[in-house]
């Protein structure tokens, strides 16, 4: 469906380098990074908004590279929409029309969405008046009335309050779904990634560091760079052996096996806690003491010490409650085996 070949691009103190992708037909592709990391740049250079200085893009086989973005077959959504403040919904909507050879029928298919999507009422309002949410759904008719091949979408919920954010996120679902469209979305929002994405790349200044399904990205981060960037947080130097693996005076035992010098990596959720031994249920199980507990989202994250060796884990504040968890508190941590990742 869409290949990325080598694809470079040159900006004062920016650039994209040697990026290969490949998205399938009717696939919901996520782009992933920090800011600043080549996400918006790479869109864009997509849609053909960004010259290339180097590399190619095809659609279905054919060579976009070299043609004016109204031309490609792609829609694209930005993250304040672009939407024409002066202009009605209705105007808007048929802003995009005028590159249709038949607008008579593309007008018709976009009222189709139009009443699908609940703008019916709202045609003659000026955008300015509309909630976030409202002017979200003009956004995605005015880029899907043209019938593209391809929905590019740049942070499409990062402006969003929360109370429009899982309208918005069920909204793109069905939408994928029904239509079968192409999607290739751009977010560092994990939630927004999890729930709409089955495959997805992470771009760190300027280069694509991996690739592959969702959850794989997750959950068997390719580098320490990554791991921290889907939140594991537990990362630290190890020395793979025969007995287990090493991290300064403790020794994990892990389902994967190494040798040599590697990075273990947990997540803080899946570390877990308790204030008696659970040797007896875990093969990793080691006493610590409670640094410090802070908040982190509905629940409560803490710094846990044992030996030298800080630790990070998630906990419920229910938890952090009932068991009487502060500052100098001793607990015992333990570490499934199947939730150790090994990065080599």
């Amino acid at each position: 469906m869409i290949e990325i070949r080598g694809l470079g691009v040159d900006l004062p103190g920016f650039c994209l380098r040697d990026v290969d992708l490949d998205v399938a037909q009717g696939e919901f592709f996520a782009l992933l990074g920090p800011t600043g990391a080549g996400k918006s740049v790479l869109l864009e250079a997509v849609a053909g908004l960004m010259p290339l200085d180097r590399g190619s893009v095809f659609l279905n086989g054919r060579q976009i590279t070299g043609l004016p973005p109204e031309r490609r077959g792609l829609g694209i959504v930005y993250q304040d929409f672009a939407l024409f403040p002066h202009l009605s919904v209705r105007d808007n909507v048929r802003f995009g029309l005028r590159y249709c050879r038949d607008r008579d029928r593309a007008w018709q298919n976009a009222l189709g969405l139009v009443e699908r999507l609940g703008l019916g009422p709202l045609l003659d309002r000026a955008v300015a008046g509309l909630s976030g949410g409202e002017r979200q759904r003009v956004a995605l008719v005015r880029s899907l009335a043209v019938g593209p091949s391809v929905l590019l979408l740049d942070e499409p919920m990062s402006a969003l309050d929360p109370a429009f954010r899982q309208d918005v996120q069920m909204l793109l679902k069905d939408i994928h779904k029904d239509l079968g469209l192409t999607f290739i979305m751009v977010s560092h929002n994990f939630e927004d990634v999890l729930f709409l994405a089955a495959r997805g790349a992470v771009i760190d200044q300027g280069r694509i560091v991996q690739s592959g399904e969702v959850a794989e990205i997750f959950h068997r981060p390719a580098t320490p760079f990554v791991a921290a960037f889907v939140g594991m947080k537990n990362i630290l130097p190890a020395v793979c052996g025969p007995d287990g693996v090493r991290v300064g005076d403790l020794t994990f035992r892990t389902a994967g096996r190494c040798s040599g010098p590697a990075h273990l990596a947990v997540r803080p959720e899946d570390i877990v806690l308790g204030r008696e031994d659970l040797a007896g249920r875990y093969a990793n199980c080691f006493q610590g003491r409670v640094r410090s507990v802070y908040p982190e989202g509905l629940g409560a994250g803490l710094e846990v010490l044992v030996g030298d060796l800080a630790f990070r884990v998630h906990a419920s504040q229910r938890r952090v409650l009932e068991n009487g968890l502060d500052r100098g508190t001793e607990v015992w941590l333990a570490f499934p085996e199947d939730c150790l990742h090994i990065i080599g």
